[in-house]
């Protein structure tokens, strides 16, 4: 009966660590979560968007700024937590913008100059 427990208590360590641990790949970096927030309505109209795409995803950047203030509001410093925030709000503006004008919204990030 010991042997059974500890096997079980063993296999369900294992299981739990391998399912706290997070792809990088997906995790956005900090520099994601501020080109999102600070992109310009400019940029946007830039990389093709019309004036009510622009404004929809102006919509989704105010939402994406209220929920990372909120989840660090309430001491979930988690990068999971924020992480998935700007997945999702990152996936609304893709689904605007679609594939191709999203890469380019992406292209324009990454070059960016970091803020320290």
């Amino acid at each position: 009966m010991s042997r059974l427990c500890f096997t079980l208590f063993a296999l369900a360590a294992c299981v739990s660590v391998s399912v706290a641990q997070t792809d990088p790949v997906l995790a956005p970096s900090p520099a994601s979560q501020e080109c999102l927030l600070a992109t310009p309505s400019a940029t946007w109209t830039s990389i093709g968007a019309t004036a009510e795409e622009a404004e929809r995803i102006a919509r989704i950047q105010a939402l994406c700024h209220t929920d990372c203030n909120a989840s660090e509001d309430v001491g979930r410093k988690d990068p999971g937590t924020a992480g998935a925030i700007v997945r999702k709000h990152e996936a609304e503006v893709e689904a605007i913008l679609g594939k191709e004008r999203f890469a380019k919204w992406k292209a324009y990030c990454s070059e960016r100059p970091a803020r320290m």
